[in-house]
């Protein structure tokens, strides 16, 4: 023993590379990858460790998150190859003897090496199954802690946390069989990003309900959360990407003059893959979204998307599309502006419109090809729903026949034979959870409930007779075959291919009349009709569940009734005939929301009722502050309590989202129109700053506040500066227009005070101390949006009002021809009208000195 010790304190890089006759620059990238100590005495049993890891790893799609590439990789295995094969020539008989069962490892090896640990420490044997995936999830490991040390000595982690070291213990640990979790080794191969790996361990966790499997997962996961998590600075959520692919065919072409020229003549449709990757929150970015009221979806985004077709060149379909991920410059912004763009034919026109229904309705139907005579009947009606429902292919397919109503479920697509209607489900993008138990009896009490909302509902309606007709026909036919005895969905037990069946349809139609139909122009109709009708993207998708730009977000927040959505989807239909038979636009009046209707949407649209109680709240709180003694304690406590009424009545009649600071410097507010300008969760590019107008009362109450702030500043003698500082801000607010506009500000406008006459900045937490409930701070944006809706408020204004809109649709940009003006004045009176509802008036805080 004493010899080989001996050996190896002489045992250096130097010594290494001329023993084996390479180059330092050689392996010292491969030694501080792995973080091998200076002593290389275990180096050489980590050899056929790190080949076979290199080798699984040498085309893994997170090369890029690791800041390696495929041709580094080959060029560290070749250097290890090398080393492998002279190992055993002319080395001391010592250093060939050595393998990783020797216990012959310097003291705090593991503890201070932890990933050259888990290199040295195994020679266990997988089985062939377990083998790639373990090398390849101790590739992904070394990735992690490699970039997490960079971290660390940039100074980007500024606490470092053990995750690296516990990780790697766990991934040694797979060598003892009785140390390995219960569940299968999870196979990271096809994932496409750290993310995608840490929810696959978290799902498989969550599928045990043993204690070592849980910490086993919770280790793994937190060594890849350590590196890809940004530590250190201000919090943030983190996305993970989703690949989904599609197989879509070229369209066949009309041989081109040259073929006959170069023997290319194969104009068949040739399939290639589509590839989109989404980015979205992670699960647990999700959960404390959802905690905070805030919807998941609105942080997800089209991040890519990529093209595979077997017949580009070689060179063509090298899989680039993950390097092109991390460009989210130009590359992001057109392909966010691309999703905005119509389709490349445009909307339908009236003529056909008009052609498609005169063709379903007229007799006889066209003999196709590829459409028996016996499925023309089951063609005519799918093509008769995707018409004037504007629903999806593959829903419409699940629609059930049923003699009455009462056998009926509401999340069903079901034609109702006595009454001759369709029962169409509707869905909304909102959530149940992360309301608490009592909260949620307050919500759905008789004293404060406005109506009774769910996530699901359903709207009947009546087709236009034409329609209805050949609906009636189809089905009873079908009522006559066998299968009706014993299935209730006639589309899903006919055997046509209705993608093929409707192609040829349109194909026939196009051909006779001169028009472009496609199945995806048929559903544009109803989208148009409904989006004409109403002005708001939000019915379009509720009704049709077709994604136009930020209706999916939108949706989030709102709640409407379900009579009222069937009279917007009645309205659609009026409007498609209007058009199509002379050409006007139809003029209706506006529809009234019934009263205590069922509705669907977010449960966090609060009714008039809460906001009035609520309101009436913070008055109380007020009042009873104002008859306590004279004190500071009293003074600050009236402050307190004055703020939490303004801040409150602010967010129900701007929306502000619940961030800091809603309205930090007085100048942002127009005292004499009411104007406010506003840039709630926003970035540096201030894409989201927008206008609101707010109540005139609003501004009366800022009037007042700024008088309370004057008695407040007399009253604190005690504390000079922060009496100088109040009353510079109140001379800011006086002189707005006028002076102060190079001096900086030194406190927010609004703030509250604690015990010790600290200044807190407005803040969900500071706010949340006020509220009697632990309901989201969001809930205004969810009221004011249904409210405004429910008033007949312009969609398009809501949206403006609201800040929800697409890249491309920002209505206060320098390309935009949007009136900031036109929007205050039409919006004005509505929120007027909600306030005066809810019960927000001035209230006066500390007068005189």
């Amino acid at each position: 023993m004493a010899k080989i010790e001996s050996l190896y304190a002489i045992d250096s890089t130097d010594n290494f590379c001329k023993l084996f006759g390479i180059m330092p620059e050689e392996i010292k990238p491969i030694l501080e990858f792995i973080n091998a100590p200076q002593n290389l005495q275990q180096f050489l049993p980590a050899i056929d460790n790190l080949i076979e890891i290199f080798e699984v790893g040498q085309r893994s799609p997170l090369l890029h998150e690791f800041h390696l590439d495929e041709e580094k990789i080959v060029t560290w295995k070749s250097t290890l190859e090398k080393i492998s094969s002279t190992r055993h020539v002319g080395l001391p008989p010592e250093l060939q003897q050595l393998n990783p069962r020797k216990n012959v490892r310097p003291d705090g090896l593991i503890g201070n090496y932890p990933e050259y640990a888990s290199l040295v420490a195994s020679e266990p044997g997988y089985s062939e199954n377990e083998a790639p995936a373990i090398r390849y999830l101790h590739f992904i490991a070394l990735g992690a802690a490699a970039g997490y040390r960079q971290q660390v000595i940039s100074g980007e982690v500024t606490e470092p946390t053990k995750g690296i070291d516990d990780g790697m213990r766990k991934i040694r640990d797979l060598e003892i069989p009785k140390k390995r979790p219960t569940f299968e080794i999870p196979d990271l191969r096809t994932s496409i990003s750290l993310k995608a790996c840490q929810n696959l361990i978290e799902k498989l966790n969550d599928v045990s309900y043993d204690k070592s499997d849980q910490e086993w997962a919770d280790k793994i996961r937190g060594l890849l959360r350590a590196y890809s998590e940004a530590r250190g600075g201000r919090g943030r959520y983190e996305l993970e990407l989703d690949k989904i692919g599609e197989i879509h065919h070229s369209p066949v072409q009309e041989e081109p003059d040259w073929a006959s020229d170069t023997g290319n003549r194969d104009p068949s449709s040739k399939p290639f893959r589509l590839i989109t990757y989404i980015s979205r929150p992670d699960e647990t970015s999700r959960r404390t979204l959802m905690k905070l009221g805030l919807s998941p979806d609105e942080y997800a985004t089209k991040t890519a998307v990529a093209f595979n077709d077997p017949g580009m060149p070689p060179l063509a379909q090298h899989d680039a599309k993950l390097g092109r991920l991390k460009n989210r410059g130009k590359l992001n912004s057109l392909i966010q502006a691309s999703q905005a763009l119509p389709d490349s034919w445009g909307t339908p026109t009236a003529y056909e419109i008009e052609q498609l229904v005169r063709q379903l309705s007229s007799e006889p139907q066209p003999t196709l090809t590829s459409i028996s005579p016996d499925d023309m009947p089951a063609l005519q009606a799918m093509l008769v729903l995707r018409l004037w429902t504007g629903r999806s292919l593959d829903e419409l397919l699940t629609l059930q026949l049923l003699p009455s109503f009462q056998d009926s479920d509401e999340t069903e697509l079901i034609f109702i034979e006595d009454t001759a209607t369709l029962q169409i489900p509707i869905s909304t993008p909102s959530r149940q959870r992360g309301i608490n138990p009592i909260d949620q009896a307050l919500l759905q009490s008789s004293e404060l409930a406005g109506r009774t909302t769910s996530s699901r509902g359903s709207i009947l309606v009546k087709l236009p007779k034409t329609a209805t007709s050949i609906l009636q026909t189809f089905f009873q036919n079908w009522q006559q075959t066998k299968k009706r005895k014993t299935h209730r969905q006639p589309f899903a037990h006919c055997t046509i291919d209705f993608v093929a069946g409707i192609r040829a349809y349109l194909s026939h139609l196009n051909s006779q009349h001169a028009t472009r139909w496609t199945d995806v122009r048929i559903s544009l109709v109803m989208r148009q009709a409904i989006l004409q009708s109403t002005g708001d993207q939000v019915f379009v998708y509720l009704l049709t569940k077709q994604e136009l730009g930020h209706a999916v977000v939108a949706a989030h927040y709102q709640c409407t009734d379900v009579d009222y959505l069937a009279a917007v989807f009645q309205r659609a239909h009026a409007w498609i005939i209007s058009t199509v038979s002379d050409g006007m636009i139809p003029q209706q009046p506006p529809i009234d929301f019934p009263s205590n209707a069922t509705a669907v949407g977010s449960p966090l649209a609060v009714s008039d009722t809460f906001v009035r109680e609520l309101c009436n709240h913070f008055k109380i709180a007020l009042r009873s502050q104002l008859r306590q003694p004279p004190s500071i304690n009293t003074w600050i406590n009236i402050h307190n309590a004055l703020v939490a009424y303004i801040v409150h009545w602010l967010s129900f009649c701007s929306g502000y989202r619940a961030v800091r600071d809603p309205l930090h410097d007085p100048r942002e507010l127009d005292q004499q129109t009411g104007i406010l300008v506003i840039s709630d969760k926003d970035d540096d590019s201030y894409r989201h700053t927008r206008v609101v107008c707010l109540p005139t009362r609003f501004v009366q109450q800022i009037n007042k506040y700024a008088e309370h702030l004057i008695s407040l500043a007399t009253k604190l003698t005690d504390k000079p500066d922060l009496q100088t500082k109040i009353r510079a801000l109140c001379q800011r607010y006086r002189h707005a227009d006028t002076s102060l506009d190079n001096e900086n500000q030194t406190l927010p406008f609004l703030f509250f005070l604690s015990p010790q006459l600290r200044v807190r900045n407005i803040s969900p937490s500071t706010i949340s101390e006020f509220n009697p409930t632990d309901l989201p701070g969001n809930i205004d944006r969810h009221y004011l949006r249904s409210k405004l809706s429910s008033l007949g408020a312009p969609g398009e204004y809501i949206d403006y009002f609201m800040g929800h809109w697409e890249r491309g649709e920002e209505p206060y940009q320098k390309y935009s021809m949007v009136s900031p003006l036109q929007i205050g004045k039409t919006l004005q009176p509505y929120l007027e009208k909600i306030s005066k509802a809810c019960g927000w008036s001035v209230q006066f805080g500390l007068r005189g000195c």
